[in-house]
């Protein structure tokens, strides 16, 4: 990762190493999945930004949500406060653009609402996009964008199910933040890249999993990782066994080799670990950074990720799935 300096930013990066300090450490995670049940839960998060107000709040699960709710949206606010370049500003808030059209595209084909899914508005409310496509009201999208959105809707509209409107999706918006990032930050750019390699990777042994066609995997892969299509063509004929040794070259390996163990235990959930603590790693090494906006993202990343973990802790203490099970999906470099 090459990291540089931008002296616009050292107001930025000082509030947000404040901010960092209040992150939640890997100790209080292995507390909070201990809870033994949502009113422990909260009671866990009492002394933590996610907690501030609890005590006016009488049902525990709300109170959480709320909780969870009000620090992702600081957040971005945040982020966006503090944020100078109005191009990754949002090419950032694309990928909450991106999701929750997929929430949208979902909710037509399953003809029921989804909204719980749905992320907080990026460069578009919701009910905008919402309204694009299901009643053609285009009158509040950018024009390329509207472009963009109408070759998505026929696309999926020929083919609605599930994998299809995701990698649909995504292929449209990675080539979207790729085009937008070619002269930004070298951080940024990098960034972007390694989310298509993971994004490729996962696809590759969930493909391999499901013992799917190789030309199924070649129309599923996202054009602009490190590994190109080739690469994988070739990764397919490989024994599952050998695998790490053809990513050996790359910093993937550790994932790769999570990824075998998918086909040892049938379960996705080291890999899916395993990638996030990749992204998580990548993003860690910006606080080395004294200035520059690469620590604005990144504090962004960590905090998206924290929300994501509690609210999958807070729903396994409603479902009461045991503390084990839940400590399969926490990744390790957190905080």
């Amino acid at each position: 990762m090459e990291l540089r300096g931008n002296p616009d930013y050292a107001y930025a990066v000082g509030v947000i190493r404040v901010k960092e300090k209040a992150l939640l450490s890997q100790e209080r995670f292995n507390r909070l999945v201990e809870a033994k049940n949502v009113e422990d839960l909260l009671r866990l998060l009492s002394d933590t930004p996610y907690g501030e107000g609890s005590h006016e709040e009488t049902h525990p699960e709300r109170a959480i949500r709320q909780g969870l709710e009000r620090e992702f949206l600081g957040s971005i606010s945040l982020f966006s406060t503090l944020c100078h370049d109005q191009t990754i500003k949002e090419t950032v808030f694309y990928r909450y653009d991106f999701h929750n059209l997929k929430v949208i595209f979902k909710e037509r084909s399953a003809k029921g609402r989804l909204e719980p899914a749905r992320y907080p508005d990026g460069n578009y409310p919701f009910d905008v996009l919402r309204a694009a496509v299901e009643e053609n009201a285009w009158l509040d999208i950018e024009p390329d964008f509207r472009d963009t959105l109408r070759s998505c809707k026929a696309k999926i509209e020929e083919d609605p199910l599930p994998y299809v409107i995701d990698n649909t999706l995504d292929k449209t918006m990675f080539a979207m933040m790729r085009s937008r990032v070619k002269d930004a930050d070298p951080f940024f750019r990098e960034w972007v890249v390694s989310e298509i390699d993971l994004t490729n990777i996962g696809a590759f042994f969930r493909c391999r999993y499901a013992e799917r066609p190789r030309a199924y995997l070649m129309a599923a892969l996202i054009p602009g990782g490190t590994l190109d299509a080739s690469f994988y063509q070739k990764a397919w004929e490989e024994p599952i066994e050998s695998l790490p040794a053809k990513f050996q070259h790359t910093s993937y390996r550790k994932v790769v080799e999570k990824g075998i163990e998918a086909f040892e235990k049938g379960s996705f959930a080291s890999l899916d670990r395993a990638m996030l603590e990749h992204r998580l790693a990548f993003h860690r090494e910006t606080r080395n950074v004294a200035m520059g906006i690469e620590p604005l993202i990144s504090y962004l990343v960590f905090k998206e990720t924290e929300t994501k973990m509690l609210r999958m802790i807070l729903v396994g203490k409603m479902n009461r799935i045991d503390p084990e099970t839940l400590k399969e999906f926490i990744p390790n470099a957190l905080g």
